[in-house]
């Protein structure tokens, strides 16, 4: 059986979060339409949560975020696709 890690909420994860949309902007430069922290971490008053940062990435053109993939592992990003092909995953 899997194990989930639970945390303390801490003020870390909005830090880690800054980063990694800074990051991600670079990768993806003018197709950016915005970047969203969304989340057990991007909520204080939870509390508690898994210390995975999740991000959300508005895109133009979906179809054009493929063409970013070298970008993405070479920032150290790996693709995980889900049931969606017009959605991308990465960790």
């Amino acid at each position: 059986m899997r194990k989930t890690r639970i945390l303390p909420w801490t003020e870390e994860w909005f830090l880690l979060y800054a980063q990694e949309k800074q990051r991600l902007q670079e990768i993806f430069k003018d197709e950016v339409v915005d970047i969203f922290h969304i989340g057990s971490t991007s909520v204080p008053a939870i509390g508690h949560a898994k210390p995975i940062i999740d991000i959300l990435i508005v895109v133009k053109e979906i179809e054009r975020v493929d063409h970013y993939n070298d970008r993405m592992v070479e920032f150290g990003y790996e693709e995980r696709r889900k049931w969606d092909p017009r959605k991308k995953i990465s960790r």
